[in-house]
């Protein structure tokens, strides 16, 4: 049986440890009683805690030390570019001293041209609501399938969808202007049944609610006007008051 010695705990350890075996096994093994185990293994727990302080304190300056001499011949250079000088260092501190590290690191860099940069909203709220008109004009009589009238067609047409979504409150004549076109969804499939009807008569098909219903892919409980203007789009044509290319 071996005395309580460094031979004594590399067996414990072995046992416990390496061959993963119980409490109650290692102190058969080692001829004392689990208590005695149970004591000694806290003890080496604390002794590698402690070893392993020591020697991220070791570690801890070493990196500082090395990321200071690192950044102080670079004083024109910015986070990326010390990172890229001295990456294992900086993802260390990083990790284990990152509020040092901060403090060790140049300052942001602003972005080019964010600051200082003032936009002239009055002069681009005429330029755009000038516009707004034709665009929405285009719109409504493109050719091929009907497209609604919104402020997202026409942002995306100006090429400004994201100037008139985060700052309409800047644009008042943009606003107005878009106010006079944009299209509701009653309006718009008003406008989808004319074009169907268009259709349906240029192909040589009667007109019939439900071909012009199906032809203009309306939701199932279209609103009342919309049905009135299927009645009287049909009536209007039957009658000869209106033909093909007049719906």
């Amino acid at each position: 049986m071996l005395e309580v010695g460094p031979a004594w705990e590399a067996e414990l350890i072995r046992l416990s440890e390496k061959e993963g075996k119980s409490l109650r096994a290692t102190a058969r093994a080692l001829g004392v009683d689990v208590k005695t185990v149970i004591r000694h293994l806290a003890r080496l727990a604390d002794c590698r805690q402690e070893e392993n302080f020591i020697e991220v304190g070791q570690s801890l300056i070493e990196r500082r030390t090395r990321w200071l001499a690192l950044i102080a011949p670079h004083p024109q250079k910015g986070r990326k570019e010390l990172r890229a000088l001295g990456p294992a260092d900086y993802c260390w501190l990083y990790r284990n001293d990152q509020k040092w590290l901060f403090e060790n690191l140049p300052p942001v860099k602003s972005r080019k041209g964010a600051a200082g940069c003032r936009v002239d909203w009055p002069g681009r709220d005429r330029e755009l609501g000038a516009r707004v008109g034709p665009v929405a004009h285009a719109i409504l009589y493109a050719p091929g399938r009907p497209v609604r009238v919104t402020i997202s067609a026409i942002g995306k047409k100006l090429g400004a969808l994201g100037i008139l979504q985060r700052n309409i409150d800047k644009l008042p004549v943009a606003r107005a202007s878009l106010e006079g076109v944009i299209e509701t969804r009653d309006s718009f499939e008003i406008r989808r049944v004319r074009a169907a009807a268009r259709e349906l008569l240029r192909c040589g098909e009667s007109l019939e609610p439900w071909r012009i219903v199906r032809k203009a892919h309306l939701r199932p409980e279209y609103p009342a006007s919309v049905a009135a203007e299927i009645e009287r789009i049909i009536y209007a044509f039957e009658k000869g008051v209106i033909h093909g290319d007049e719906i």
